[in-house]
């Protein structure tokens, strides 16, 4: 079996078209093959039966447009057809309709997975071997995200890399086969995420040897593969709870001393000199008022209560939330009651 396809259209009557998908189903194969037929705008409503919808191979899922909670009579509605030969343990999960949205959500447990999943294994476990990856798998589609309303460079720009779903799938795999055979790193220590790097080092009696070697040989890497460094975008943060702090030498990379700073943002979350949390969740909070205009505009549309609070918990509760098990532990009574009032 192939892999799973999926056929999506928008029928404006289904009962119209039913000779049409009858005549598909036995002449094109590509049609009678699909996982599943996905139509929208089925207009089906309680007079229509199901026997007058049968399709062969198929079995029908519906939910019609309830008149009196959109207030329409016509139009509307979504179905399903599951392929027999793929799934028969279907379940329905959750049908919703109100005047803005109209949403069906079904849960399918194939027979089987596609032999192709095997020949996956297979070149994975070759990639071990060789301790290579098929240069198929690393080709991506770069999108240029703006990062300000108004662009005046490329580093204004974020890079998107949009790779397939088996390279996902094998980052995934490729993490944990690490993870098992790597123990512990000990310091300076150097993460990576995505563009992102940084290097954490522990200096002990003044000893910054170990911590300025790790710098260079990350300079001298990224030059030996192409890779630039953005030294616009390079600070260095000092911890450091001594009541005398020492002055410590400027860092130099590539002939640009980097400044340092009190704060700055890893990974979405403000970290302060002080390892205290007020800046972040300063940010956090002006981000999330910031979306409750949204959802103030929702309301006046008369949203159903559940979409508000579906809205608020994607769009609001996820920002205040974010890496929320690293900072709320450490913060203050006063910084709760602030994000209690958001």
């Amino acid at each position: 079996m192939v892999l799973p396809s999926i056929h999506l259209a928008n029928l404006r009557s289904l009962p119209n078209k039913m000779d049409e998908l009858l005549l598909l189903s036995r002449t094109n194969k590509d049609f009678s093959n699909s996982a599943a037929l996905c139509f929208t705008e089925s207009w089906l409503n309680d007079t229509i039966l199901d026997n007058a919808l049968n399709l062969p191979g198929f079995q029908l899922f519906r939910a019609d447009r309830v008149a009196e909670s959109v207030g329409k009579s016509r139009g509307g509605g979504t179905c399903f057809y599951i392929n027999e030969r793929w799934c028969t343990d279907v379940t329905v999960l959750k049908k919703m309709c109100c005047p803005d949205l109209e949403a069906f959500f079904i849960n399918c447990k194939p027979f089987y997975s596609p032999r192709e999943f095997s020949s996956f294994i297979l070149i994975f476990n070759r990639s071990l071997e060789l301790c290579e990856v098929p240069a198929c798998f690393k080709r991506s589609t770069i999108i240029p995200i703006p990062k300000k309303p108004k662009i005046t460079g490329l580093n204004d720009y974020r890079p998107v890399a949009l790779t397939s779903v088996v390279m996902k799938s094998f980052e995934r795999l490729v993490l944990a086969y690490l993870k098992n055979i790597t123990g512990p790193l000990q310091p300076p220590r150097l993460l990576k995420f995505a563009d992102d790097t940084t290097v954490i080092g522990l200096i002990q009696d003044g000893d910054e040897s170990a911590y300025r070697q790790e710098i260079e040989q990350l300079a001298a890497w990224c030059s030996l593969n192409n890779l630039e460094l953005n030294m616009l975008k390079t600070m260095e943060m000092i911890v450091d709870f001594r009541r005398n702090t020492p002055a410590l030498p400027p860092l130099t990379i590539m002939n640009s001393t980097v400044p340092t700073v009190e704060s700055f943002r890893f990974l979405g979350t403000t970290i302060s000199q002080d390892l205290k949390w007020d800046t972040h969740i300063d940010s956090i909070i002006k981000k999330a008022q910031q979306r409750f205009y949204f959802l103030r505009q929702l309301r006046k549309f008369n949203l159903p209560q559940e979409l508000l609070t579906q809205f608020y918990s994607v769009v609001i509760e996820s920002v205040l939330c974010t890496s929320i098990t690293v900072w709320f532990g450490s913060a203050t009574k006063s910084d709760m009651r602030r994000l209690q009032r958001t």
